[in-house]
Formats: structure tokens, sequence, C-alpha cells
């Protein structure tokens, strides 16, 4: 099941556009319900705790999987950047995973391997944000 690739609009509102995207809910009323959790969503970006928070609040829990598998689970994937020693570089970003494919809101792509677009990106899979057991 894929679904609409929602673009980013601010710089660090990754967070949002992937809820926007998995939850199929308007960027707009996703980005309300993320101003009340983060004020500064459009400059701070968001952590793993307030996307399942901003999720409460619209009505879909999500819940963490620590280890995905990138091949078969959907859900709100964080990356984390690595340097040439795959140390942890910088703020990480959200993205959506389904089905082994990656949707990404900046710019809005669609890549059909996740390993490869990990690999583009020099990143590496964080957790797994989901609505699936």
């Amino acid at each position: 099941m894929l679904t609409t690739i929602v673009a980013q609009r601010k710089d660090a509102d990754c967070g949002v556009t992937a809820l926007s995207s998995y939850l199929h809910i308007a960027y707009e009323d996703v980005y309300v319900a993320a101003v009340a959790v983060q004020p500064n969503v459009s400059k701070c970006g968001l952590y793993a705790r307030e996307v399942l928070d901003i999720a409460d609040l619209l009505g879909r829990p999500l819940k963490i999987k620590r280890r995905p598998n990138l091949d078969s689970d959907s859900g709100i994937l964080g990356i984390n950047y690595v340097n040439a020693k795959g140390k942890i570089k910088g703020d990480g970003h959200w993205v959506v995973l389904i089905d082994g494919k990656l949707l990404d809101g900046q710019p809005p792509q669609l890549w059909d391997d996740a390993e490869e677009y990990l690999a583009t990106q020099r990143a590496r899979a964080g957790w797994l944000l989901t609505e699936d057991e």
C-alpha cells in the first residue's frame, strides 16, 4: 500500500510530512497538532517522543519498533546520517517506510529500495514508529 508523498514546507518539518503521508492526514491538521506538542517544530524538528505524542493527539497512536525490517515493515522511519567512520553526525530525518520502499518529503521522492536510499544518503535506519503490531 503506497501513499501520497507530502513535500516538506519548512527546513525542519520532516516529522510533520512523514506523519501526514503515513497516516493519510492533511499536512495542515498534523502541523496544528505538532505545534501543540513542539511550538518551534518548523525550526527544531521533532524527536521520536514528540512524533508519538502528535500521533496520539491525532487519535492514531504509534508504537516504537527498535529493529525494523526494511523489506517488510511500514511506518515512520527515523534515519541518522553518518560520517565516513559510521558515527552519527548532525540531525536525523523522518521518512516513510512501506514494504521496502521509502518516501522522503525533502525533496519529494520515492525510493524502491530502502537499503539503496540509506546507502545513497550515507545514513542508517533508526527506530520505526508504526501502527502495526
